[in-house]
């Protein structure tokens, strides 16, 4: 469609609501080959031509976004604008939308300096020490998969060994983590004194940025929750206190003995 039809109405979804966007196609985003980049056609080419590539990466990054994307394996929902009713195209005479369409198409440098503004408008993230982050990072090596349908078919006795050859850091964390969680001795020592110590690590988190539960998050809500609480659940938040109180006695005394071993 995109080749054959200049103009689309890319319709998107913010809180429950349809929004509709009569646009161009640019080309296919630098960072990724199956999403395509486009031009809101709302917006003035004589403006966007005769700006500055710092002026333009600024204006790309303003919200609600003019340069949009959309990704052609994920059902995009587009239609050409001759296919949808008036009132899909914000105003927007079609004349108009023919023309800068033409216009966009014929001219290649601007397409090309719209493109580099989108990518330069990204904000750019620090990799995250966490591997739930790191999850859209980059795509699994290939060869992996046929050893992630080797790992699920196997006896837990050989899954480890399995885990061992995955070429992504992410698909290994996540296979000893399964095993450790469903089978552990069937693992090292090593690798099952990691993830208890890892889990006891973040129980603990004190840093008040945890991204997860942590006991002391959860100590701190009691009083909170006990506002209000009947007689039945007042009974449940103490015992649940003295539950949380004892294990993080129990995790700081984990973490005061691997320090002393350190």
């Amino acid at each position: 469609m995109m080749a054959s039809t200049p103009t689309l109405v890319l319709t998107e979804f913010y809180f429950n609501r349809p929004f509709h966007f009569v646009v161009s196609t640019l080309g296919a985003d630098p960072d990724n080959p199956a999403a395509q980049l486009c031009l809101d056609l709302k917006h003035d080419l004589d403006w966007i031509a005769g700006q500055s590539p710092n002026d333009l990466a600024t204006w790309a990054a303003k919200s609600p976004k003019p340069i949009r994307k959309f990704r052609t394996n994920a059902a995009p929902l587009i239609a050409p604008t001759s296919d949808v009713p008036s009132e899909f195209l914000g105003g927007l005479a079609p004349p108009y939308i023919a023309a800068a369409a033409q216009r966009l198409r014929q001219d290649h440098g601007l397409r090309q300096r719209l493109i580099e503004a989108a990518v330069a408008s990204r904000e750019e993230y620090e990799p995250s020490p966490h591997v739930e982050e790191q999850l859209y990072a980059s795509f699994t090596p290939r060869a992996d998969r046929s050893r992630l349908v080797a790992f699920h078919s196997a006896a837990w006795t050989d899954r480890a060994s399995i885990v061992a050859t995955l070429e992504d850091a992410r698909l290994r964390y996540y296979g000893y983590r399964l095993i450790y969680e469903r089978n552990p001795e069937t693992l090292t020592p090593q690798l099952r004194e990691y993830y208890r110590a890892h889990d006891n690590d973040r129980l603990m988190d004190a840093t008040g940025t945890a991204k997860w539960g942590t006991l002391l998050a959860a100590l701190a809500a009691i009083p909170d929750a006990a506002t209000d609480a009947s007689a039945a659940a007042t009974t449940i938040l103490r015992d649940y206190d003295d539950y949380l109180r004892e294990r993080i006695a129990a995790v700081k005394a984990d973490q005061a003995s691997r320090l002393a071993l350190a």
